[in-house]
């Protein structure tokens, strides 16, 4: 882990709501899926997206949903 990625983990693992963001190849999915495992092994975690895309990079293993099925919001059309 970089110093970014291990100050947001770290961020995360306290407790902390956290909005991550990069450029493509910056490790944002590989960061989440760290944080995910980590966390779900004592909490109750949801990974969110603004895309079914974006969601589709995490796997089954996160179950990641986008904002608006997680919230159980109409998608706006």
């Amino acid at each position: 882990m970089n110093e970014a990625q291990q100050r947001a983990f770290s961020l995360a693992v306290s407790g902390h709501n956290l909005y991550i963001r990069g450029q493509a190849g910056t490790g944002k999915t590989w960061l989440l899926q760290r944080i995910h495992t980590t966390l779900s092994q004592t909490k109750n975690v949801h990974v969110t997206c603004t895309t079914g895309i974006a969601c589709s990079n995490f796997g089954a293993a996160c179950k990641s949903q986008t904002v608006h099925s997680w919230s159980g919001t109409d998608d706006g059309r």
